[in-house]
């Protein structure tokens, strides 16, 4: 069984730095109060501290999940030998298990024969819940006297509910995409935009459904060199986002998405022949890009890219697809210049959707984008007769 990760939880942070203060001198003079020797050792303290483990309910929750679909179990004196069967997530998780304090910049000194008055360096801490204030006081004990800690920022620990009709929608947005694979919880150990919606009223979740290589080590490529993501992955997500955003807007209305609005035009000349948007092309004097890829195995693309304006593609031989009421239909989606790949993932979802399930989702999308002299044009096109 496959299984990806929903984030309900997520750590809090605080951004600190540490500012060592010493007497400035010359390089050449012997100095017992060098503040980079100082900084040194409050940062190799701290980086010594062992933080004790702590087993928040999101990771208990994910432990227990993973050890439904294994039969493995966990134990709380020796997670090590559970967390391999997490692939390539084990880092993600390993980092929700306690506190943590990661230095990541130095600053001191100016010269090379010079002892610096001042150093400071830049301290990452990620606490559980309810850690905050036992976390920036060990700090401060670690740090030592002549090294004073300054609070940069604040984040709060999050944890949303793993039981509401949304995250049930996500749980089928993954399963008409991956059959029998499951959704479980998970705390990240980093930081998002949930933080601060939260504290104006409004619960996120972490959402970002990738079918990854089994052999794949995902966690570390994060902020790495050569960091990427297989275009495979990019996809498969697209497809289960655009299902739980049709899914959130009714039932599987997939009239607008990321990628754009994705518009249906009801039509019954345009089972006709493939030259469909050639006449939209035609009423609005710019020539058309005919895509090699056809999506879905058949259906023709073409492009549109006017001067100033945004890219369109159209569907040329969608109406041909069968369906159970016999209605026809071509496709539409208008993107910002450089994301045409997203217009066609969008485009390939409905066609696969039509395709396989043989109905045609609801026509009379809105025309909110695009130029009016597109709009009227297309819709004159749209509603001919034969």
């Amino acid at each position: 069984m496959r299984a990806y990760l929903l984030q309900t939880a997520e750590k809090g942070y605080a951004w600190l730095r540490l500012r060592a203060t010493g007497r400035a001198g010359h390089g050449s003079v012997p100095n017992d109060e060098n503040a980079i020797v100082r900084l040194s050792q409050a940062v190799a303290a701290i980086d010594a501290h062992e933080f004790p483990r702590e087993y928040v309910a999101s990771v208990r929750s994910l432990f227990d999940a993973v050890t439904a679909i294994t039969g493995e179990e966990w134990t709380e004196e020796d997670p090590e030998a559970f967390l391999p069967l997490l692939g390539g997530a084990r880092q993600f998780v390993s980092g929700t298990l306690a506190d943590s304090a990661n230095v990541t910049a130095f600053h001191a000194g100016y010269k090379g024969n010079v002892i610096p008055q001042t150093a400071e360096a830049e301290l990452d801490c990620r606490l559980l819940p309810g850690h905050q204030e036992d976390l920036l006081a060990l700090i401060d004990e670690l740090s030592g006297e002549h090294v004073a800690v300054i609070i940069d920022k604040i984040g709060i620990s999050l944890d949303a509910p793993g039981d509401t009709p949304f995250v049930e929608a996500m749980h089928r947005s993954i399963r008409a995409e991956d059959p029998g694979a499951g959704l479980l919880p998970y705390c990240l150990s980093a930081g998002t935009d949930n933080k601060p919606l939260a504290q104006i009223g409004i619960g996120g979740y972490g959402f970002a459904p990738l079918k990854l290589p089994a052999d794949l080590d995902f966690a570390p490529l994060f902020h790495g060199i050569d960091e990427r993501v297989p275009v495979d992955a990019i996809r498969f997500g697209a497809r289960v986002l655009l299902r739980l955003v049709g899914d959130c807007c009714g039932g599987g209305r997939l009239t607008e998405t990321l990628a754009g609005p994705v518009i249906l035009c009801q039509t019954r000349r345009m089972a006709a022949y493939d030259a469909f948007p050639l006449h939209i092309f035609d009423a609005l004097g710019t020539e058309p890009l005919v895509l090699e890829e056809r999506i879905g195995g058949s259906v023709m693309v073409v492009e549109r890219h006017p001067q100033n304006g945004p890219i369109t593609l159209l569907s040329a031989s969608a109406s041909r697809i069968s369906t159970d009421s016999g209605e026809k239909v071509e496709l539409a989606v208008e993107v910002p210049g450089g994301q045409q790949g997203a217009a066609l993932v969008a485009m390939r979802i409905v066609c696969d959707d039509i395709a396989t399930r043989r109905r045609v989702p609801p026509v009379g999308a809105p025309w909110r984008t695009g130029s009016e002299r597109f709009s009227v044009a297309a819709r004159r096109q749209c509603n001919a007769e034969d």
